[in-house]
């Protein structure tokens, strides 16, 4: 089939306001060959954007998107790279014998493991049976009600549990093994009406796990062998996988390695992963210069995946002239291909950009473990002397959802600025000498009748090739490469952001020296006057309960809790009064706090009993004194 070589997978769209990056196109004829073009038809994606272009207008699910299984009749399938938190769509979602049966499918094939589980944005502890353990203090998921189950995707996994339950194995049956697969599933177990106030403070828990997902052929190690999956490995480097992406023929483009990457141009692609694997400096530190996490959902679209992939390496990716798939990453290489005067016969060039048009601020966002993995904003890189020169503040998002790291993501931001802002840009026509250039990211481009252009290395943005008219038409930036590379992470990467302390945390305070003494007459009746520490925080309220310690039998009688709306403080003592008690009677006393979403702490104990030998009077705290 003809069709057209030189299309620019990642060019031509105008994000968010940001200058168009167009892509490579025939103009006037086409050549016969096999691209990317001819393999994808009318879903062909030339016309997305390059690298970090594209993050200033993501079309992924969002981080947070996997933090809430959702239920929908027919859901798309998900698949995703590197770590990620998930949760997916329900297959399941039952009540049966007193208890909640959960099944969601969060992954379409073989995960490489699981690392965590979180029951809201609680992170929960499994044992060996998976059943959570209450560690929060404060009975939240415990009483060992609750119970979490995973698999891996693989084909021949076993069935759930569920399906021999009585009253819901014949919902869940042992037919329903979700081959190829990874789901979670929660058991939820009937409690008391007070039990599950303290264990379900929050409902009906919603699970997401944290996993390692897609296993990846990795062609630099030896015995990784790409016709056989069972051998390949848990990767978060994103040249590896784009070329899974590209290459897998489910949940991929499945385009034909041999075809799009040879040999000669895979280990050209090797060289890109290994700059990616690098170990690059950070505050503290080192860490590997550029790490891909993201998931997707079938029905994004192709340019969109890769795009994600794509911004978390700067990466510029293009087919070449034989329908073959060049990639740079975003680490500067001295150019290969030289243009001169002999070569170029007309310019449009702008030289700066508008005052309007200028982007002197990029407020970053990435998505951070250390918060949940939510999106998170980092600090904003700065053009501190373009604000100074206009004095007007001209921000730009730049959502970084597939990058983990803040550091990676304040280089990513410092190369995208400059890229923003180019001081020279502009096109150009070349003679046919100028295919030498298609496929090429950086070119040195030598005009001695140019002011700017006389020696200088430009960066390609797009390219139109008109066979007939005898020429090649170039978008590009011209680029300072010192400038380009010179983030200093002791004086760039500043703070990372802040991760507050759950409201929650180490479970609630429990009273704190807990006392008590009798209050009334024998006109007005007694009552129990308990006292603790104020533990000075707004969103607490509290319990007092109290029982006799013998009701006549020789065992305790029932408790009488009672909330604490008559609590005063005088902001160092908590004072709450109970109701009516007998005279003549020991009693026990405990005070517990309680959060705002009804989770309770543990009890405090007063020490002893409060004793009463016979019927007391207005003097009664002398006669205490003599009990």
């Amino acid at each position: 089939m003809a069709v057209a070589i030189g299309s620019l997978i990642i060019g031509g769209l105008e994000a968010a306001g940001v200058g168009g990056i167009a892509g490579f196109s025939l103009a006037s004829t086409t050549i016969a060959g096999v691209g990317l073009s001819t393999v994808l038809g009318t879903a062909a994606i030339i016309g997305a954007s390059i690298g970090l272009q594209y993050a200033l207008a993501p079309r992924v699910p969002k981080p947070s998107d996997g933090s809430q299984a959702l239920r929908q009749a027919v859901p798309p399938r998900i698949r995703g790279y590197g770590r990620n938190r998930m949760a997916g769509y329900y297959m399941l979602y039952e009540e049966a014998n007193g208890h909640s049966y959960d099944i969601v499918a969060f992954h379409s094939g073989r995960i490489s493991g699981i690392v965590a589980h979180y029951l809201h944005d609680d992170l929960v502890t499994l044992n060996g049976d998976g059943v959570v353990q209450d560690t929060f203090g404060d009975g939240r998921y415990g009483k060992n009600a609750v119970g979490i189950k995973t698999r891996l995707g693989t084909v021949d996994q076993a069935v759930s549990s569920f399906a021999f339950e009585p009253g819901i194995s014949d919902i869940w049956t042992p037919d329903h093994i979700g081959k190829g697969i990874a789901w979670a599933s929660l058991d939820c177990g009937a409690l008391s009406a007070e039990d599950f106030s303290k264990v379900f403070p929050r409902g009906k828990p919603e699970l997401s796990v944290v996993a390692d997902l897609s296993l990846v052929w990795d062609p630099r190690i030896p015995g990784c062998l790409e016709d056989d999956e069972l051998t390949w490995v848990l990767s978060y480097n994103p040249v590896l996988q784009l070329i899974d992406y590209l290459t897998r023929s489910d949940g991929g483009l499945g385009l034909d390695r041999s075809v799009i990457l040879p040999d000669e141009r895979l280990a050209e692609w090797m060289i890109e992963a290994n700059l990616c694997d690098d170990q690059v400096e950070k505050s503290g530190g080192v860490e590997p210069r550029y790490q891909s996490h993201g998931w997707f959902k079938f029905d994004n679209k192709p340019e969109d995946v890769i795009n994600g992939i794509l911004a978390t390496c700067d990466g510029w990716m293009a087919e070449t002239g034989d329908g073959t798939l060049s990639l740079n990453v975003g680490v500067y290489r001295a150019p290969t291909v030289t243009l001169t005067e002999k070569h170029v016969f007309g310019f449009s060039l702008n030289y700066g950009q508008p005052d309007e048009q200028t982007v002197n601020q990029i407020d970053i966002t990435f998505t951070d473990p250390d918060n949940n993995y939510v999106e998170v904003q980092t600090l904003s890189v700065r053009d501190e002397e373009a604000i100074s020169r206009t004095g007007v503040l001209r921000p730009q998002q730049l959502s970084l959802t597939w990058v983990q790291s803040n550091p990676q993501a304040r280089r990513l931001a410092y190369r995208a600025i400059q890229r923003l802002n180019p001081r020279l840009s502009g096109s150009f026509e070349t003679t046919l000498y100028g295919l030498r250039a298609i496929g090429e990211r950086w070119v040195r481009l030598q005009y001695p009748f140019v002011a700017g252009l006389e020696d200088c290395v430009i960066e390609i943005q797009g390219a139109e090739i008109d066979l007939l008219g005898g020429k090649v038409t170039f978008n590009f930036n011209r680029i300072e490469p010192g400038k380009m590379e010179g983030y200093n992470p002791a004086t760039d990467e500043g703070a990372p952001p802040v991760v507050p302390a759950p409201p929650l945390q180490g479970g609630l305070p429990i009273p704190d020296h807990l006392t008590y003494e009798l209050v009334g007459n024998e006109t007005d009746g007694y009552r129990i006057e308990v006292q603790f520490d104020d533990p000075g925080r707004s969103d607490l309220s509290y319990l007092v309960r109290y029982r006799l310690a013998d009701d006549g039998s020789g065992n305790p009688g029932p408790w009488v809790t009672q909330a604490g709306t008559s609590a005063n403080s005088d902001g160092v003592t908590v004072t709450i009064t109970t109701g009516a008690v007998q005279s003549g009677s020991d009693y026990e006393v405990q005070a517990a706090t309680v959060g705002t979403r009804g989770s309770l702490s543990q009890w405090a104990i007063a020490p002893g009993f409060l004793n009463f030998k016979e019927p007391l009077n207005s003097g009664y705290l002398a006669l205490l004194e003599d009990i």
